[in-house]
């Protein structure tokens, strides 16, 4: 009996150390992140805060005006494990979709860094074009972030 309770007692000490470091990888991950947008948009805008600033932004902004909403749906919600994981996914892919829009940008529009607007005083389509997106996927992932 003493020998059960003793391995039971382990296997909760290991689950939860498990979650300790599950929390701390994706606390840190998120974190990370937010730091290192901006600073790859700053590499690209080399002259001008305003992308990564508009980045950062709109970011906290979607967390601002829908994080009640988000709260709500995962209070009424009966499984808090399943929002959870789904929050969780959506993050995920949503940075990665980041992440593959940051890469565009870099490689297209890096050196030298593009205008918002061009000489001829048009906009510039095709920064906008993957800048837009990049912001608003990021709003989406700093949302689903916050619901964990």
């Amino acid at each position: 009996m003493e020998v059960e309770d003793e391995e039971e007692g382990e296997k909760a000490r290991f689950y939860m150390r498990l979650l300790y470091v599950s929390s701390f990888l994706s606390a840190m991950g998120d974190r990370v992140w937010g730091f290192a947008a901006p600073v790859i948009l700053t590499s690209i805008y080399t002259d001008s805060l305003l992308p990564a600033a508009l980045f950062s932004f709109v970011s906290e902004l979607f967390c601002f005006l829908f994080g009640t909403i988000i709260g709500y749906f995962i209070d009424t919600f009966p499984s808090r494990s399943t929002v959870i994981t789904l929050c969780l996914l959506i993050q995920n892919g949503c940075v990665g979709i980041c992440c593959l829009l940051l890469f565009l940008l870099h490689q297209n529009y890096a050196f030298p860094h593009p205008p918002f607007f061009t000489p001829q005083y048009t906009l510039n389509w095709g920064f906008l074009f993957l800048f837009i997106p990049l912001i608003i996927i990021a709003g989406i992932a700093a949302l689903s972030s916050n619901a964990e």
